[in-house]
């Protein structure tokens, strides 16, 4: 406060001590008087926990990622059940979906605690008598209003991880426009720590790794705790399956890429896609981008090219000269820079070029200066440092 800057806090002691964890309110009790409906819930859990530990012997992978469901009415951060029935160093939580959806990685040497833990809610919930108050009220546990707030516990199904056919891909891959493979999403980063010592991350390179010559995977850059791949089938058989990690495609590895054609044999698409939607690490198999033109603008003229020539003397590139090189993505660029220009990738019909937008972005990287003032734009012209 301005005019009474000195406070005096009567109740320091407050301020000395933290609070002792795990006193917080009394727990609630999602089954209040439905004792009943309450023991086939945790009977209908355990059942599923059952299923899934079935599931995982069946795969010979040791561990899936089991799908939580939480009740609407227990969305709150504190009804999440990570103290007693997933309890964090058994069955860490990887991330969510939706709304109330969490997922948990469950070794199946940990499937018996589970549902140990499960069992361990009280069929009946005690009543106590306040000792402020005097009155009675339901004292449920934490054991209790944990597995009550959970609605449903399964494994991802393989069906659910991807909502289009190998068909449907091809089409894709079949337009210029489509720039990427498959983009595979996964529960955690192969990057991580630990890397080697997990188990499913070996069995998904090892996965990667067979399915056949000219298949090439990629990691992109994680966004938050997103990990994705980028998987391409191609015709290539010059270049290994490889798995490469970040430090692998950095400058100095010698990694060259190149774009072989597209193996457009739909048996092959369809086996690797359910390969890939059965591996425990795979949450989910996105269909490959393509580039869309955005609203166009005005039109770019050969008229507007040399009226810009006109003003703008456009500089030569110097022989023996080292120049950086910049990938422009946009909708075009005028001919007017063509000198500048190493390669073009033009998916478009010249009759949908839209090359204002893009040769204005062309055109700070080659005369920036030129074209502004020096105050705004001090570089020198052929290198505008972005």
């Amino acid at each position: 406060m301005f005019n009474n800057p000195v406070q005096i806090v009567l109740n320091d002691k407050d301020f000395l001590r933290s609070p002792e964890p795990g006193k917080g309110g009394r727990h609630k009790d999602f089954f209040d008087d439905s004792d009943r409906a309450f023991q086939k819930h945790r009977a209908g859990l355990v059942a599923s926990v059952d299923q899934a530990e079935t599931a995982i012997k069946q795969s010979g992978y040791g561990s899936a990622y089991l799908k939580v469901q939480m009740r609407e009415e227990s969305l709150a951060k504190s009804y999440r059940p990570t103290q007693v029935v997933f309890k964090k160093g058994q069955f860490p939580c990887v991330g969510a979906d939706n709304v109330g959806m969490l997922y948990f990685h469950a070794p199946s040497i940990h499937l018996s605690t589970l549902r140990r833990n499960i069992r361990q809610a009280e069929d009946t919930v005690q009543t106590r008598i306040s000792g402020n108050s005097g009155e009675p009220y339901k004292a449920p546990s934490r054991t209790r209003s944990e597995v009550g707030a959970i609605k449903s516990i399964e494994i991802t199904s393989p069906l659910d991880k991807r909502v289009f056919s190998a068909m449907d891909a091809l089409q894709l891959f079949e337009d210029p426009k489509t720039v990427s493979g498959y983009l595979v999403e996964l529960f955690e980063t192969p990057a991580s720590p630990g890397f080697a010592e997990h188990e499913l991350r070996k069995s998904l390179k090892t996965l990667l790794m067979g399915l056949g010559p000219g298949a090439r995977t990629l990691p992109l850059q994680q966004s938050g705790n997103v990990s994705i791949l980028e998987l391409r089938l191609t015709r290539s058989e010059q270049d290994a399956i490889a798995f490469l990690d970040n430090d692998s495609l950095s400058q100095d590895s010698g990694t060259e890429w190149y774009d072989p054609m597209v193996d457009l044999d739909p048996e092959r698409h369809e086996r690797v896609l359910d390969t890939l939607a059965r591996h425990p690490l795979v949450r989910c198999i996105h269909l490959p981008i393509q580039l869309e033109l955005a609203n166009r603008e005005e039109e770019f003229t050969q008229n507007t090219s040399q009226s810009l020539q006109a003003k703008v003397k456009i500089p030569n590139l110097v022989p023996e000269g080292r120049y950086p090189v910049v990938g422009v993505v946009d909708s075009g660029i005028g001919p007017i820079l063509d000198p500048w220009i190493i390669d073009r990738f033009d998916y478009l019909p010249q009759s949908d070029y839209d090359l204002v937008h893009g040769t204005h972005v062309a055109a700070l990287l080659t005369v920036g200066k030129r074209m502004n003032d020096p105050e705004i734009i001090p570089e020198p012209d052929r290198c505008y440092d972005l």
